[in-house]
């Protein structure tokens, strides 16, 4: 009994500086075990039409959600691949809400948008194994 008390108050020493930031940010604190997971969501067309010679224009719906009594996350981004790389890179990164992007350079080919957790300032590529994929989509541009 007495190691599971101290494990616990380790974690309650450790998380301290953690929800005090967070308090003097005018957040609530977070969430740091039991957490409700956050959610995501996105909506594109399935297909794009590129011309010869020029790029295609996709308008991506996208957005995520978490608990505000109990955050878990401060970011989350809408991250593309294409083809068969194997790397995402971040196209926008924002706070928990719905937001719409216009991507003007769409080339023939398949891209896997994702809406995952990142962070604002960085890093902006991620192996695509390393994301947590909250909502997934792919559009695929086909020449016209």
């Amino acid at each position: 009994m007495k190691i599971s008390y101290s494990l616990v108050a380790a974690l309650m020493l450790l998380s301290a500086p953690v929800i005090a930031a967070d308090a003097m940010r005018g957040r609530p604190p977070t969430c740091l075990y039991n957490c409700p997971p956050p959610t995501g969501s996105i909506s594109a067309p399935t297909q794009v039409g590129v011309p010869v010679g020029g790029s295609g224009t996709v308008t991506i719906r996208w957005g995520w959600h978490q608990s505000r009594n109990r955050p878990v996350l401060e970011y989350s981004c809408l991250w593309v691949s294409g083809g068969g790389e194997s790397n995402s890179h971040a196209v926008q990164c924002e706070r928990p809400g719905n937001y719409t992007v216009s991507l003007p350079w769409i080339g023939v080919g398949g891209y896997t948008f994702s809406v995952a957790p990142g962070n604002a300032n960085g890093p902006f590529t991620r192996p695509n194994a390393a994301l947590h994929s909250l909502a997934q989509t792919i559009v695929v541009g086909v020449a016209q």
